[in-house]
């Protein structure tokens, strides 16, 4: 008798345990001989394996081992050492996921909704930003996303509760979309404009960022929205920031174990990150290379979903630029860090270097915090944008300032 759908996925994805050995022998070979972060201790590990020893024994698919093991590395209490499953770094290549396609945060009812990705599950489904998932598969009040988590082709079922109050039942199919949002400019009137930024991972166009910043370079104001951009290349981050630095700005430093050793033979002791990021050499530079360059008046937008570059970009453009940041304090994931294959498919992302701003301001954990506070920064359709009005404020006072000093 032919399996359903969903059966013969689970079949297609079964772990056996000689197979969990074999990842588990890798990420440990990866996390105590290649992974980095300073002052941390990787040997941890056995122990957080062994606080998840039995979740993970338990876990008989690709998605419930990733789950599982996932659990253990964030025991280490940082960003960017994240197991994923063969499907997942495939994905992540193509600038896809499979899911539902939204963005969530825990609310008191559940999960709400802060974005609807483009042809997702979720806009198929009519579901708006400010929803809430008040019920999942039975789960009532859920506060995280692993009941929502699936292989693609399986269902999963909702009660969804509107800002009005109503709650209705909605049945999505777990599959492939796409990630990638296009960059954008909008004009807010002749003088600002918002240029958005979704990613500066797989997805960047800078062909397009290009043309924006040409169109852009009109503006005497223009705010930089980095909401939900979870980061991505230094590449691309650095060259996006040659639209605004002068060449060659300094704007922070990596430190690598490298940078720890030679600071030990320099100076016969340990120091703190940001202490060894000072003396750390080179440090990153702005790359520019040629092309248009904005020189108006600047703002930045964040919020607790970017990370990373984003937060790197944020940090770097109120430091050397003067430039005000709105909203809420960013996501503290600014690890530098790569991936190693691993066997079955499965790939690990770990960290190889922490990140202090060239201002000595480490962004680990402490994330980018606002010059103007935004709360519950819900982009409801059909409302204003509070973030962005903040934020054209600021910059209209300080082109008054500005006129008044001249005067």
């Amino acid at each position: 008798m032919a399996l359903g759908l969903a059966a013969a996925l689970s079949h297609a994805n079964e772990l056996t345990k000689e197979n969990k050995d074999e990842i588990l022998k890798g990420i440990k070979s990866i996390i105590e001989t290649a992974a980095f972060v300073p002052h941390i201790d990787f040997r941890q590990w056995d122990t957080f394996l062994e606080k998840h020893r039995t979740k993970i024994d338990e876990a008989n698919t690709e998605e419930a081992f990733t789950t599982a093991v996932n659990e253990g590395l964030g025991e280490f209490g940082f960003s960017h050492i994240v197991l994923l499953s063969p499907k997942s770094a495939q994905a992540m290549r193509e600038g896809a996921s499979v899911g539902i396609g939204a963005t969530l945060r825990v609310a008191p009812e559940g999960l709400q909704f802060l974005r609807v990705l483009p042809n997702s599950p979720t806009q198929e489904a009519g579901i708006q930003v400010g929803d809430t998932i008040v019920e999942v598969d039975g789960i009532k009040n859920p506060q995280s996303r692993t009941p929502i988590r699936g292989e693609e082709g399986t269902v999963v079922n909702f009660k969804i509760k509107s800002l009005d109050g109503k709650v209705r039942d909605v049945q999505m199919t777990r599959r492939k979309f796409s990630t990638v949002i296009p960059e954008s400019l909008e004009w807010l009137d002749d003088k600002t404009a918002v240029l958005s930024i979704p990613t500066f991972h797989h997805g960047y166009n800078a062909k397009r960022i290009d043309e924006l910043i040409k169109e852009a370079a009109k503006a005497e104001n223009l705010i930089v929205d980095l909401r939900f951009n979870g980061g991505g290349a230094v590449t691309n981050m650095i060259s996006f920031m040659g639209y605004f630095l002068p060449s060659s700005s300094k704007i922070g430093a990596f430190v690598g174990r490298h940078d720890l050793t030679r600071y030990k033979k320099t100076w016969g002791a340990d120091g703190d990150v940001n202490t060894i990021a000072f003396s750390a050499e080179p440090k990153m530079s702005v790359s520019r290379q040629g092309g248009p360059v904005y020189t108006g008046r600047l703002a930045v937008l964040i919020d607790p979903n970017s990370g990373s570059a984003a937060e790197i970009t944020a940090a770097a453009f109120r430091e050397l630029l003067h430039a005000p940041v709105v909203g809420e304090k960013s996501a503290g994931a600014v690890l530098a860090s790569v991936y190693g294959k691993l066997p079955h498919g499965f790939e690990l992302q770990y960290p190889i270097s922490d990140y202090v701003t060239i201002f000595g301001r480490r962004l680990e954990g402490n994330g980018v915090v606002p010059d103007v506070e935004v709360k519950d920064q819900l982009r409801l359709p059909g409302y204003g944008d509070v973030s962005v009005e903040k934020a054209r404020m600021l910059l209209e006072r300080k082109r008054m300032r500005e006129v008044k000093a001249a005067s």
